[in-house]
This record gives structure tokens, C-alpha cells and sequence, in this order.
């Protein structure tokens, strides 16, 4: 019944109109203004009209009651028949309800006021008294409740039916049933409610999903590289699909209906195993067909009886697989051409299995044959000595974790004969989609003789160190042996000088330290050097001003600049930065010495440093540093060889100038451990420019010293910072078991007004340091019985109790690298080097006379 029929039948029966032609309300309206109305106009008339108006009123007060009783029986008949109409719509309604195979729910206000028996079923139930007065949508499926209840909310509204589709419902029991739902408005009893018409559509879309997925089956299948066929037992094919039909220039389908027999004609392979197949035999057989071999699958089936129906069968081409596996083969020969001809002992290990297999080369190695040694992991555990296993291990475990790319290290196997060999093991371990190790193959590479070598290599390294730090120890040795000597020479010199001489003796004086001086020198540079060369040079940064240690280096030598008559200019570019950070003394040493040998090779003219920045940085510039001469020169030939220890540009006995030759070479390693480099640009007769560029930090926001502009004015500077004058005297104890040195220091002293005690060893020092105050101590570090490190070391124990503290200067023939370091370890203030300089011995002094109070001492 179509769902207007039902809105039109399942309406509720009407009401008689109120206002009835027969009605009693009508009567009382009707008749009295009729009645006064006829009697108004008989009063109004004359007795004959009176007359013939009442004949004609009596006529139709007859006539009115026969019409109004047949009006009467019409209406009630017509009335009658209409509810008996209604009546029976009704019923047919309610027959169709009942016997409709779609549920029909009618709820109101959420809940169900009527149900069929159909929609009870579907729900779950056979009593549809159960489910009146539920709510409704207690029975709609979670996932799309929401939104029918959203639907169903502007039915009424739309006042027309609203087909949902298909949706999920629950039953009873709760299991989920999908359902083609329509919702139509509804009137029960006067008030709206929804009518929801539903049918069961679970099978329905259960056979749509069977077909689908067999249609997608047979797509699935019509479109892979294989052959899918069934033939009944005629051998009629009766299914063929699948890519690999294109092999055999047919397409899906195309053999549908024909007979295998005509078919396959050319091919008695393939009717000899049809044949088989429909006598009930399943099996496979690789069927060659032109360039292509099919590996297929026959399988009967049968019916009730056990009679062969239909034969099923998948073929698929395995020509490349069998290509495959030739190329496998091949490999596999080739592997086993290269395990016996290798020299390399190969392993192959499996991760999952702990399999493992070992070359026969891999076994030579170690001295066994191929049938003596088992291919398990414990015998290759057993042979790795034990030193080394755990190492060894952990590396392995690394390369399998993913932290190495590839795994290898060197360890020690033990031979047949109970021997070691070492050997390179490198690998490459294979990992699976998750990333867990599967297998792991590699070789092992003899690298005994290889360790042998290094191993005598490393005894030769660590006899040249032996031999290098010997050397070391001697130059330190030397160098305090004629350091101390050399203290004694300059020192008797400068004592010599102060006094009343002669002019001649004067000249001799000034010639045996000016002698003097170029030995020490000479000395200072092959110490230089040879701490260059043991690695034992060390930078020791500090912030410094830039302009003015440039200034200062140069204006040391103004002096003798002068003295050859020869003009020396410093030029520091405005774009300089004014403070530095790096190794103030090593850049003096360069700076000193290329202006040094300026001035030594030029004769008239002048001399020129100069500083510019090559690059800047945010927190670093890259200096460079030029020093500029018009003096000989040097020939292009030769600019390679100044900068070897020992090499001068003239080698000759009757060379001119003076030298070791080791300035320059001292110089260019400096560069080098400064991070810089130097060279030369020069011609023979024109002058050089020495160029020496080096990175530096810079430090911005401070402020360096402004600089006396005067360079004349610098030096006589220099020189009134080492005069005595003003100086407070000082308690001195000197340590001291030289003689000479005894006597140099006492009288350099004395004349500076200084009150001094002598002491032959540490022992003297330490029990006159605690039987009488000193303001200083000057100790010498190497001394019989006690030396001045353990001096220095009791000293400062004892200081502990009393809370003083006496400064100590060493005095130290060692000019070696760490020497300071170790001086002021121990607990020592300051530190001189021998030959004393005796401006550097003033400076001390009166660093130490500031701290002291001046106090009248005897002099000794």
C-alpha cells in the first residue's frame, strides 16, 4: 500500500458540523424571524391579500416538513455511508499494518505508541506489547543516532515524508542490523507523532557484499601476471581469467564456453594433466608453452556422490623465477670460487639461528683444516683471546644496534699450534623490516706482521721520545750549567762597568758582555728550539693591549736603531682593534726578532712595522703584521732557506753579520702554534717585508692605554723604570751554594742599599727563615741537602701556624717550558732566570719594597 493511501486511511474520523441544517441551533435562529416576519406583513395587508397569504403560507408550512424530513434522511444517509467508508478504510488500514512484511513504528514524544508485528520481529521480539512505550531511538545504532534523531526532529515541520536511506538498528539483544529506513508525519489521537516504515536489508546487503567482493575476486584475479581456469567434465572451460593469458595471446574470458581439447591442442602436456585432474588426481606440473614456463595447480572437485565434476586450476609463469635461480646458482659458484681462491678467511653468520659458517681459509689461518674446526660461534669464542673478547663483543653488539655502519676491530685469535695471530675483522650486518639483525658477513685479514711492525715502530717512537726527552733533561742541565757560570760573567761585568775606568778598559768590558750576551742568547734559542720540536711549547694567552705591546717591542730597539742612523716607524691601522687576547710574550718574540734583524740588515734608510686587520669577526680578527726594511735584501733563490734552523742567506766564514740562524726557524714555528704563518717578500738590493699574520680574539668595550706618541720619549721612560731611586732597602736572605753567584748577588745587592744573609742549601734557609725576619728571599732551586722546592714547600707548612707569608723569588739556571709553572706550584712568588738581568732584578725588588715598611737594620 503506498505510504499516501496509508497518511489518507490512518486519518482519525471527523466530527459532525456544528452548525447542522436540522440542528436544534438552527431552529431557534431560524423560525422566530420567519414567524414575526409573516405576521408583520398579514398586519400590514388587507383582508383579501390576508387571506391568499395564508392559503400560500399554509401551502408551504405542508410542503416545509416533507423537505426538511427528506434533507434530514440525506444528510444522515450520506453521514452514515461515510463512516461506515471510514470505518472500513480503517480496518483495511490496520489489516495492512498488521500483514505489511516493513516494520511500522508510530512514536510520540520519543516513545512508541503503536508497532507492528513486522517491526517487532526485525526488533528482536514476536509480542509487539513489549516494545509500546520504549523510546524509539533506544533502538537506533550509537554510531548514527545523532543525526536521525536530528532528521526526524523537522519531519512534523516539513509535513512531508523523509526517506533516511539505510542506517543501523539494534534489536533487542543487541546485535547491530542494517535497515532502509522512511519517517512520515503522523496524527495519533489528535496530536503529531512520527511513523517510521523500516525494513531488514542485513542479507541483502550481506549478498551485495558477497557479490562485490567476488566481482572484486574476479578482478583481482583478471588482473594478476597468473592463469585462473575451470573446465567441467567435458572439459568445456567454464572460467578463465587472469594477465597471464596474454602469454598465450588470449584475453579473460575469450575461451569461455570452448573445449580445453581445441584449445590446448598444440600442448599435449596440458591435456595429458586435464586428463589426470578429471580422474581425480590433484597435483602440479611446470608446463613449458613457448618462452614461458607455467608452473600450475590442478585440483578436482567433486560432487555429492564423489564423482569429479569440474577441474580448478592456477597457473603462474615462473621463467623468471627460473632465471633467478640460475643466476643464483651462478652466484653461489662464484662465492665458492672466491671462498677457496681468497686470501682473506670469510664468515657468514645467521642472527636468528646462531648458525655460523667459516671459510677453509678462515680455518688456515689458524692452522686447521676445513674438517678440524666446527662451524659453531663458541669455537670462534674459544679461539679469541681472552683479553680481547669483551671488547670485541662490544663492538660487534654496537654495528648490530645501529651505532656503526659497518663493524670492524682488531683482536687475537688463538692458532692450532697455542700461538696468537692478529687479525682485521670487518662486516656488514643485513636487518629486516623492524630493524633487528638477520645476518652478518665478513672476512678476516692476517695483520700479524702488519702489528709487528707497528709494534717496533712504537718501541722506535718511544726510544725517540726516550732519546727526545734525554735531550730535553740535558738542555736543561746545560742550560743551568752555563746559565750559572753566565750569571757569574755578566754579573762581574756589570760591577766592572760601574766603577772608574778607563776608556780601553771600558771598550774591553763593553766587548766581553756584549759577548756575553750574544751567548746567552744563543743559548736561549736552542732551548727555543728544542722545546719547539719536543712539542713542549706552550701558548699562554692573556688579554693585552695590541698597540702598546707592539710599541714597546719596538721601541727596545730604538736604541741601536739610532745608534745606525736609521729612522724606525710603527704604523698601527685606526681599524685596529685596541685589546687582544692570545700569547702577548710569543708575539714580542716574533715582532723583536724580525725588527731585529731589520735593523741588523740595513744600513741607511729605514724600518717599518706595521699592523692592519686582514678579516674581522664578531668576536675574533685575523692580524697582519708586516715589518718593512730598505736594507740588502735577499735573493729569491735563498728566501726558502732562512726559515731552516741553522740557514743563513750568506753561510760564508767572511760573512758580515752575526748570527745562529736559528731566529727566523724559531720564528715560523711560533706562527705555526699560533695558528698563523709567516714569510718574506724580497729582492737582492731592494729590501724585504717580512709578513707574519695570526688569528687573535678581540675584546670590545674596555679601553686600552693611550700610548706616549714620542718613542725617544718611551725609552727614556724604559730607562727611568729601572732606576733604583727612592727604592725602600730590604731584609734579603739569598739561597745560594755558587760562590760566584754569592758574590755577584751580594754586592749587587749591597749597592742598591739592600741589607743581605747568605745560605749554602735549603737547610741554612729554612732555620734562618725561622730565626730572623726577612722581607725577602731569594732562592736558588738547585742546592745540596735541601733543595729550593723543598725550601719553599717547609716554608710555607710553617707559615700555616704563624698566618705570615715571606715572598720568595726563585733564581733558576732552567729556562725549560713548565719550569715557572713549577716554581710557582710549589708556593714561590716570582721568578728570575741566570744570567740575572739587573733590571729585572731591580723590578722585582721594588715590586717587594712597596709591601714592606721601611725599618733601620745593621748591615752585615
Amino acid at each position: 500500500m503506498p505510504i499516501s493511501a496509508w497518511m489518507a486511511t490512518a486519518q482519525p474520523r471527523p466530527k459532525a458540523p456544528r452548525w447542522h441544517i436540522l440542528s436544534p441551533w438552527w431552529s431557534w435562529i431560524t423560525v422566530p424571524p420567519a414567524v414575526v416576519s409573516i405576521l408583520t406583513g398579514l398586519s400590514l395587508m388587507g383582508r383579501d391579500q390576508r387571506e391568499s397569504l395564508l392559503v400560500v403560507v399554509s401551502c408551504m408550512l405542508g410542503i416545509a416538513p416533507v423537505v426538511l424530513f427528506h434533507l434530514y434522511r440525506r444528510d444522515t444517509r450520506e453521514r452514515n455511508q461515510t463512516e461506515k467508508a471510514l470505518r472500513e478504510s480503517e480496518e483495511r488500514y490496520r489489516r495492512v499494518v498488521e500483514l505489511s512484511p516493513n516494520g511500522i513504528v508510530v512514536y510520540q514524544n520519543g516513545r512508541i505508541v503503536d508497532i507492528n508485528a513486522s517491526a517487532a520481529s526485525i526488533l528482536g521480539t514476536t509480542s509487539p506489547k513489549e516494545l509500546l512505550g520504549k523510546a524509539a531511538l533506544d533502538f537506533v545504532h550509537p554510531e548514527c543516532r545523532f543525526a536521525i534523531e536530528e532528521r526526524l526532529r523537522g519531519v512534523n515541520e516539513r509535513l512531508g515524508a523523509d526517506p533516511l536511506g539505510e542506517e543501523k538498528f539494534l534489536r533487542l539483544d543487541g546485535h547491530p542490523i542494517d535497515v532502509d529506513v522512511t519517517a512520515v508525519p503522523f496524527l495519533h489521537q489528535g496530536e503529531p507523532a512520527v511513523q517510521l516504515i523500516f525494513r531488514d536489508i542485513t542479507r541483502r546487503r550481506r549478498t551485495q557484499d558477497a557479490l562485490r567482493a567476488s566481482e572484486a575476486l574476479v578482478s583481482v584475479a583478471s588482473n594478476l601476471p597468473i592463469v585462473l581456469f575451470a573446465v567441467d567434465r567435458a572439459g568445456v572451460f567454464i572460467l578463465s581469467e587472469g594477465q597471464g593469458l596474454n602469454a598465450l595471446g588470449l584475453q579473460p574470458g575469450q575461451v569461455v564456453g570452448q573445449s580445453i581439447f581445441d584449445v590446448c591442442r598444440n600442448v599435449p602436456q596440458i591435456l595429458d594433466n586435464i586428463r589426470r585432474a578429471l580422474g581425480g588426481e590433484a597435483f602440479s606440473a611446470t608446463v613449458p608453452v613457448g618462452g614461458f614456463a607455467f608452473e600450475t595447480w590442478y585440483s578436482p572437485l567433486r560432487d555429492a556422490s564423489g564423482n569429479v565434476i569440474q577441474v580448478t586450476g592456477v597457473a603462474v609463469d615462473i621463467a623468471r623465477r627460473i632465471q633467478a635461480e640460475q643466476q643464483l646458482r651462478t652466484s653461489e659458484e662464484r662465492w665458492h670460487l672466491a671462498v677457496r681462491g681468497n686470501n682473506d678467511g670469510l664468515w657468514d653468520w645467521n642472527a636468528r639461528t646462531d648458525e655460523v659458517f667459516f671459510s677453509p681459509r678462515w680455518k688456515q689461518m689458524l692452522g686447521y683444516q676445513d674438517q678440524e674446526l666446527e662451524n659453531r660461534t663458541e669455537e670462534w669464542e674459544r679461539h679469541v683471546h681472552p683479553e680481547d673478547l669483551a671488547r670485541v663483543q662490544a663492538e660487534l653488539q654496537k654495528h648490530l644496534s645501529h651505532e656503526t655502519d659497518f663493524y670492524a676491530t682488531e683482536y687475537r685469535l688463538r692458532t692450532k699450534d697455542g700461538s696468537y695471530k692478529w687479525v682485521l675483522a670487518r662486516g656488514q650486518a643485513l636487518w629486516d623490516e623492524k630493524g633487528r639483525a638477520v645476518r652478518m658477513v665478513g672476512s678476516h685479514t692476517d695483520v700479524t706482521e702488519r702489528k709487528w711492525a707497528e709494534e717496533a715502530l712504537k718501541r722506535a717512537k718511544d726510544q725517540a721520545e726516550m732519546a727526545s726527552r734525554a735531550k730535553s733533561e740535558f738542555l736543561a742541565n746545560m742550560s743551568h750549567e752555563i746559565r750559572t757560570p753566565m750569571n757569574g760573567v755578566l754579573g762581574m761585568i756589570e760591577l766592572v762597568l760601574e766603577t772608574e775606568l778607563s776608556p780601553d778598559q771600558k771598550e774591553y768590558l763593553d766587548t766581553a758582555k756584549h759577548s756575553a750576551r750574544s751567548l746567552l742568547s744563543l743559548l736561549n734559542d736552542i732551548l727555543d728550539l728544542s722545546k719547539i720540536e719536543a712539542g713542549r711549547m706552550e701558548l699562554l694567552p692573556a688579554t693585552f693591549s695590541l698597540r702598546q705591546s707592539v710599541e714597546d717591542t719596538v721601541r727596545m730597539l730604538a736604541v741601536t736603531a739610532r745608534q745606525k742612523g736609521l729612522e724606525l716607524n710603527v704604523q698601527v691601522e685606526p681599524d685596529a682593534p685596541e685589546l687582544v687576547t692570545g700569547d702577548p710574550l710569543r708575539l714580542r718574540q716574533i715582532i723583536s726578532n724580525l725588527v731585529g734583524n731589520a735593523i741588523k740588515f740595513t744600513d741607511h734608510g729605514c724600518v717599518t712595522v706595521g699592523v692592519k686587520v686582514e678579516e674581522q669577526g664578531a668576536a675574533n680578527a685575523t692580524l697582519h703584521f708586516l715589518v718593512s726594511d730598505t736594507g740588502i735584501g735577499i735573493p729569491e733563490e735563498k728566501q726558502a732557506w732562512i726559515f731552516e734552523p741553522f740557514r743563513q742567506v750568506d753561510g760564508s766564514t767572511t760573512r758580515r753579520h752575526e748570527g745562529s740562524g736559528l731566529g727566523l726557524a724559531i720564528c715560523a714555528r711560533l706562527a705555526e702554534l699560533m695558528g698563523g704563518r709567516l714569510w718574506v717578500e724580497s729582492r737582492a738590493g731592494q729590501g724585504s717585508t717580512f709578513h707574519f699574520m695570526a688569528p687573535f680574539e678581540t675584546t670590545a668595550g674596555e679601553k686600552a692605554p693611550q700610548p706616549d706618541d714620542s718613542l725617544d720619549g718611551r725609552v727614556s721612560n724604559l730607562a727611568a723604570a729601572v732606576r733604583p731611586d727612592g727604592e725602600t732597602p730590604l731584609r734579603i736572605l739569598v739561597a745560594e751554594d755558587n760562590i760566584v753567584n754569592q758574590n755577584l748577588i751580594l754586592n749587587l745587592l749591597k749597592r742598591e742599599g739592600h741589607t743581605v744573609e747568605l745560605a749554602s742549601n735549603g737547610r741554612e734557609v729554612l732555620a734562618a727563615s725561622q730565626s730572623k725576619s726577612f722581607d725577602l728571599i731569594l732562592m736558588d732551586v738547585q742546592m745540596p741537602q735541601m733543595d729550593g722546592f723543598e725550601a719553599t714547600a717547609a716554608i710555607r707548612e710553617s707559615e700555616k701556624v704563624s698566618g705570615r707569608h715571606l715572598p720568595i723569588v726563585a733564581i733558576t739556571a732552567h729556562a725549560m717550558q713548565g719550569h715557572r709553572e713549577q716554581c710557582i706550584q710549589v708556593g714561590m712568588d716570582d721568578y728570575l732566570t741566570k744570567p740575572i738581568d739587573l733590571a729585572k732584578l731591580r723590578a722585582v725588588l721594588r715590586k717587594y719594597a712597596r709591601r714592606s715598611s721601611p725599618a733601620p737594620v745593621a748591615h752585615t
